[in-house]
């Protein structure tokens, strides 16, 4: 049995000997282009689109069962589509400058074990980045990186929170100072006080210091 994707490979493990013959019951009816005469391989193809919906809002005998149900006024306004996928080719640009951005090798077939710890905390970043989210938690996503590289990924970060929402947990405070809109000073599990964009370049150490006493 093979997926209208595989027929090429099912009809070269046949010539190869590998496949045993087996004609199947549930070949019965199907139209003889469809399966292998000697029983090597019977061939189908199947989709399922699937609609769902919050229970809360909409009871089951109420729910729609066809996408062309969707077309009905009282669906106006309460329905979601898909984001569409991208072909091969913008999949593979967008991550080519994901990985030209963070300084991560160009080489898409090594293995993460191969990377530095650096390049791995870089690799997960990317990794996030790719799934274009609304929020992102960064828990010091720059610790293993030197300087140099961390000042450009800074740069990067200050652009990508222009269209995401970023948490970013750090003790670091040149860091927090340099990324932040907002900074709340964590001490014993609960915030001691916070500062807002335009109190932040009047933070000093001190300020710091009396929160963690």
């Amino acid at each position: 049995m093979f997926w209208n994707s595989e027929i090429s490979r099912t009809i070269m493990l046949k010539k190869m000997g590998i496949l045993t013959s087996y004609v199947s019951p549930m070949r019965k009816g199907l139209n003889p282009a469809f399966h292998d005469p000697e029983g090597y391989w019977t061939g189908s193809a199947a989709r399922a689109r699937v609609i769902p919906y919050n229970t809360r809002m909409i009871s089951r005998d109420s729910a729609p069962h066809s996408i062309f149900e969707l077309v009905d006024e009282k669906w106006r306004g309460r329905v979601a589509k898909g984001r569409t996928k991208r072909n091969r080719a913008e999949k593979d640009k967008k991550i080519d400058a994901i990985l030209a951005d963070l300084g991560l090798p160009m080489d898409r077939k090594r293995y993460p074990h191969t990377l530095s710890g650096g390049e791995k905390q870089r690799l997960a970043l990317g990794r996030a980045i790719a799934q274009e989210p609304d929020y992102l938690l960064m828990d010091e996503p720059f610790s293993q990186t030197d300087e140099i590289l961390k000042k450009d990924l800074i740069g990067r970060i200050l652009q990508l929170k222009k269209d995401t929402g970023i948490v970013y947990v750090t003790h670091q405070i040149n860091e927090a100072m340099a990324l932040a809109d907002n900074i709340a000073i964590l001490s014993r599990g609960t915030i001691a006080r916070t500062w807002t964009k335009k109190q932040i370049s009047c933070i000093s150490y001190d300020d710091i210091l009396q929160c963690l006493r």
